[in-house]
C-alpha cells in the first residue's frame, strides 16, 4: 500500500514540475525569425546584458596571493619590540624579498 501511495504522489509531483515547466516556457512561433546577435573581438561586453564583463566579476588572485604571502610578515616586523631580533627579521626580510611581496602592485 506505501508503494502504491509512494507511486501516485511521485507521479504527480512529477507531473505538476512538467506543467509547471512547460507553462512558464516562452512560446515561440515558427514564423518569427531569431534575433540577430552581434558578436565583435573588439568589444565582448556589448553582447552581455547591461555592460556586465565576465572577467571584471572575477577577484585579482595574483593580488589577494601576494598580499596573504606579505602581509603576515610586514605585521609581525612590527610587533617586534627587542632590537636584535628586529635587526636579525630585517636582514632576513631583506634576503629573502618577502616583506616586497605584494607592494608592487601598489
Amino acid at each position: 500500500m506505501k508503494i502504491l501511495l509512494g507511486f501516485f504522489i511521485g507521479m504527480t509531483v512529477a507531473l505538476l514540475l512538467v506543467l509547471t515547466m512547460n507553462h512558464s516556457a516562452p512560446s515561440v512561433s515558427a514564423d518569427a525569425a531569431p534575433a540577430p546577435v552581434a558578436v565583435t573581438t573588439d568589444t565582448p561586453s556589448a553582447t552581455l546584458p547591461d555592460g556586465m564583463d565576465v572577467a571584471g566579476l572575477m577577484p585579482d588572485v595574483k593580488k589577494i596571493y601576494n598580499n596573504a604571502l606579505g602581509g603576515p610578515y610586514r605585521q609581525v616586523e612590527t610587533e617586534i619590540t627587542d632590537p636584535d631580533i628586529a635587526r636579525y627579521f630585517r636582514s632576513y626580510m631583506d634576503a629573502t624579498g618577502l616583506d616586497k611581496v605584494g607592494l608592487e602592485n601598489k
